[in-house]
Parts: C-alpha cells; sequence; structure tokens
C-alpha cells in the first residue's frame, strides 16, 4: 500500500511507512528533502532502528575487529614519531597540576585510609594455604630476610609480654 500524495491539510504529511497523516512535529528534520522533512514518522524510524539493533551492533564489532591491528599500528608509529613531543608535554602537565594532584591524592587515601589493609587481609583468608608457601618461598630464597622476620618478632614478643 503505497501512501498518497496528498498535502491538502497544511502542518501535516502522510508517513511513508504505515500511510498515517500526522502533524510535521512527528517527522525528523530533513534538509535534502522538499519539505525539509523525513518520510517516515520518528515512531516508524525508531522501531526500524530496533529492530535493526543486532544487526549493526555485529557489524560494529566486526569492523573494530578488522581495523584493531591497524589502529595499533597507526598509535605505535604515532608515539614513536612524537615520543619526546609527548614525554615533554606529559612532563609539562605534571609539573603544572603537582599540587592538585597532591590534594586529590591526600583526600582520598584519607577517606580509604585502611581499605587496602581490609582487602589484603581477606584475600589472604581466602587464600591462606597459597600465601603461606609463598611467604616460604620467598623466606627460603632470601637467609638475610629470615633472620631479620625472626628478630623483629622476637623483640616484638619480649615488648608484648
Amino acid at each position: 500500500m503505497l501512501p498518497e500524495k496528498d498535502t491538502s491539510e497544511e502542518g501535516t504529511k502522510i508517513c511513508s511507512k504505515r500511510g498515517r497523516r500526522l502533524p510535521l512535529s512527528e517527522f525528523a528534520n530533513d534538509k535534502h528533502r522538499k519539505d525539509a522533512k523525513y518520510a517516515q514518522c520518528k515512531d516508524c524510524v525508531h522501531q526500524s532502528y530496533e529492530a535493526n539493533r543486532p544487526a549493526r551492533l555485529a557489524a560494529a564489532k566486526r569492523r573494530a575487529a578488522e581495523k584493531a591491528e591497524d589502529i595499533k599500528q597507526y598509535q605505535a608509529e604515532y608515539y614513536e614519531k612524537k615520543k619526546e613531543e609527548l614525554k615533554a608535554a606529559s612532563a609539562a602537565n605534571y609539573a603544572d597540576n603537582r599540587e592538585s594532584r597532591l590534594i586529590k591524592m591526600r583526600k582520598y587515601a584519607e577517606l580509604h585510609r585502611g581499605d587496602g589493609k581490609k582487602r589484603l587481609r581477606a584475600w589472604r583468608d581466602a587464600n591462606r594455604e597459597y600465601s603461606n608457601q609463598y611467604k616460604r618461598e620467598r623466606l627460603e630464597l632470601d637467609p638475610e630476610k629470615r633472620r631479620r622476620e625472626n628478630e623483629s618478632k622476637r623483640d616484638w614478643a619480649l615488648r608484648n609480654p
């Protein structure tokens, strides 16, 4: 069913998909058309957009995968060309914003004081066997560290009877 080309009612238009007469506000703008409005109403455009969404997403992923290696290569070449300039800009940015970074870091540290220790303790409790084995192996590789650690434990035991 082709919609009729009736423009008798001023301020309305017929949707080319469903053939319904709607106010012009229900049509998107299209400067390439004679009446400067899209042929289908906004609802029809939206429905077709949603219906084709999986296909569009799949095509976008496919294009991204095809271009990934090219993008990586381009970025590496760009960095090699502009390495000194980028490093200088980064150093200047760091110097210019050093104080504000330090302030932000201090605020974050105050807000999250002890969180890292809690996470580490929870991880060690959940992975006790692995943690103990790792510690034993590390101490076996460094006998001096083992001696210092034993002394530290002895000292603590003497101070805390």
